[in-house]
């Protein structure tokens, strides 16, 4: 290898000694080379040697690529991932509508049928009733069958004494107008 000058502006640089300096690989340097069209400085044998001013100019390229592709990569990922996150949240909420709806017919299924079992309730006392009643009759009727008779004679002897004012009122009448014709 041939010696350089350090910290001079005519010191010359390979892609292999580029890429080293920038710290990436040799196939990006050369892309980098062909994309700003450089001409090497000195071509020394197979060695393409370039100026520290074209170092200069690969390494500001390389930095600009790397901040818009880094910008722009960023911004998409932030907008996919945004875009992603404002899908989720409408599935979300369509399965939250749906359930919301789900619960309202729940909510009204359970309601029919606490009204049926209030109905049927309502229904089975009724039918309860006469029976209970039939038979609280045909007790009261053992239990008070003398009294019943007592109260059948009660109402006849009733009925009897006022047929009796009855009568003796209609007398009463009888003699007054037969009186009142004789004389």
């Amino acid at each position: 290898m041939h010696e350089r000058k350090k910290n001079t502006k005519d010191e010359l640089y390979s892609q292999t000694e580029i890429a080293k300096l920038l710290g990436v690989s040799g196939s990006t340097i050369s892309r980098a080379i062909d994309d700003l069209d450089l001409t090497p400085a000195k071509i020394d044998g197979k060695r393409r040697l370039y100026t520290a001013g074209q170092v200069d100019k690969i390494k500001k390229a390389r930095q600009q690529a790397t901040t818009s592709t880094g910008k722009d990569s960023t911004k998409d990922q932030i907008e996919k991932l945004r875009q992603d996150y404002i899908e989720q949240l409408k599935a979300k909420d369509k399965q939250i509508d749906q359930l919301n709806e789900q619960l309202k017919m729940a909510q009204i299924n359970l309601s029919q049928s606490q009204q049926l079992q209030l109905q049927q309730a309502e229904q089975i006392k009724r039918l309860e009733l006469p029976e209970a009643k039939q038979a609280d009759q045909g007790k009261d009727d053992k239990d008070q069958g003398t009294t019943s008779n007592e109260n059948s004679k009660i109402k006849a002897a009733h009925v009897t004494s006022s047929e009796k004012e009855s009568t003796k009122k209609h007398e009463t009448l009888r003699r007054k107008v037969w009186d009142f014709l004789k004389g």
